[in-house]
Parts: C-alpha cells; structure tokens; sequence
C-alpha cells in the first residue's frame, strides 16, 4: 500500500483545517512528500510528524524549507533511511 499525491494533499488539507493560522498549497507539498517518499507510509506519516513540529510559526510554507527538513529528516539515523544519488535524480532506500 503507498499514498498518492491525492492522499498526502486530502490528509494536508484536514490538518489545515485544524490549525486555521498555518497556510500552505496542500498539493504542491503533497506532490513533494510523494517526491520523496514514493507514498510510502511509515515515510509519508514521519515526515509529516516532522512537518507538524517545524512549520508552527512558519507561514507561509514554502518548498525551500521542506526540502530543508526532508534532508534533515533523512540524515535521522533512526528512521533507517538514506539519501542516494542515481543518474542525477535524489532517491529515498531503506538502510539494512
């Protein structure tokens, strides 16, 4: 089972309604969770935890700082994950 931009929007869009003083396109950081957790959900939901904590006080939300906290999140050796460049394009694979 994995997310699709759809999804990852549909759940931004029902934390937006909940904290009405943060504003951000929903499917434009959908799109770029999706980017680079292929929809996977342990992914998708860490990093939205992680969104949650970072963008209290930051708003608009804008990519800059989510690629910021995706590579920051990435380099959290607990979540077992990785960064790796393959021909030019950024890929997300488990650590073993």
């Amino acid at each position: 089972m994995s997310f699709s931009v759809d999804d990852i929007a549909g759940m931004l869009d029902e934390y937006l309604g909940e904290h009405k003083d943060i504003s951000f396109d929903t499917h434009a950081v959908g799109k770029a969770i999706y980017y680079y957790t292929s929809g996977y959900p342990f992914l998708v939901s860490s990093m939205c935890r992680v969104i949650d904590m970072a963008v209290r006080g930051i708003s608009p939300y804008s990519e800059p700082i989510l690629s910021q906290l995706v590579f920051s999140f990435l380099k959290n050796k607990k979540t077992g994950m990785r960064t790796v460049n393959c021909a030019g394009k950024t890929i997300v694979e488990t650590v073993v």
